[in-house]
């Protein structure tokens, strides 16, 4: 059991997202780096033990304030965890579902309202289009009036791309499109390719993450000949835009006017979530559970 601290909160962990950030993090390539031995997971929903601030048996979201990058996180039965990185989770959804919804969510919200600001009848590319962002993006873009296409690796995964979006099976069937706008989850090569072929002249690209590459190739002069925007999202530095955006967009789900897949892991199996969390085979969100336990 971890020692709590003053203004601090015991937790029982329910359910934790696993996540790019976290992959990130334990490959030492993350501009902030834990002491070791470090316990992974930015994020996750459970139930307060102790604390001086909220009641015993509150359900909770905890995120934010170092949780997982310069402090143990939550990958583990019982979390002690600073007062302010906990905010009341949401009521009408499931615990596995309340960690894992907010940080997509509000990211591509971000992405497609805040930067991009997509225009009804633009045409939007989404690339890892049925990853947790991507169906999220997909959907929002759709929802603002625009025509979405959605960039995936085979025909297999083009059967999980939400409704309404056109698929485009890898990067050699993109041709020129003249594309307005890209939501960017990848990275890499596939990037390069998107921005070299398929981005209209002052089109907008959002990028989001980098699954297929830390690393991208510009042709510059062909790049200062478009004018095509490349627009870096950093939701770390979005914490209060994220409690705006949120409520709604839980109605909107609550409604069944948004979907968002998930995948459902027991602890024992997180090794294998965060392999194929890198290797980009997980459909939405993966997210382990702890059973319940008496506290």
């Amino acid at each position: 059991m971890p020692r709590v601290e003053p203004a601090h909160s015991l937790v029982q962990v329910e359910a934790s997202p696993l996540t790019h950030l976290d992959l990130t993090i334990a490959r030492g390539g993350f501009g902030v780096r834990p002491d070791l031995p470090h316990t992974g997971g930015t994020q996750a929903v459970g139930r307060v033990v102790s604390s001086e601030r909220f009641d015993v048996g509150s359900r909770v979201l905890v995120r934010g304030h170092g949780i997982g990058t310069t402090r143990a996180g939550c990958w583990s039965e019982y979390a002690a965890v600073p007062d302010l990185a906990l905010t009341a989770a949401a009521p009408r959804l499931s615990s596995a579902l309340a960690a894992a919804f907010p940080q997509p969510a509000a990211t591509a919200y971000a992405a497609v309202h805040d930067v991009a600001d997509v225009q009804p009848g633009e045409r939007v590319l989404v690339t890892g289009a049925t990853g947790a962002v991507g169906q999220l993006a997909a959907q929002l873009a759709l929802r603002a009036g625009a025509q979405v296409h959605g960039l995936v690796r085979s025909p297999a995964r083009a059967g999980l791309l939400v409704p309404g979006v056109q698929p485009v099976i890898g990067t050699e069937e993109m041709g020129d499109r003249c594309i307005d706008v890209v939501i960017d989850t990848v990275g890499g090569d596939v990037l390069t390719e998107v921005m070299a072929t398929s981005v209209r002249p002052t089109g907008r690209v959002v990028l989001v993450g980098y699954t297929a590459g830390v690393r991208i190739a510009l042709n510059l002069p062909r790049w200062l000949l478009s004018e095509v925007e490349l627009l870096p999202l950093n939701m770390m530095r979005r914490a209060s835009r994220s409690a705006e955006v949120l409520p709604p967009l839980i109605d909107l789900l609550v409604a069944g006017e948004l979907s968002f897949g998930i995948e459902e892991l027991p602890f024992a199996q997180l090794a294998d979530g965060l392999a194929r969390l890198a290797t980009g085979t997980v459909s939405g969100r993966a997210v382990v559970t702890f059973a319940s336990k008496e506290t």
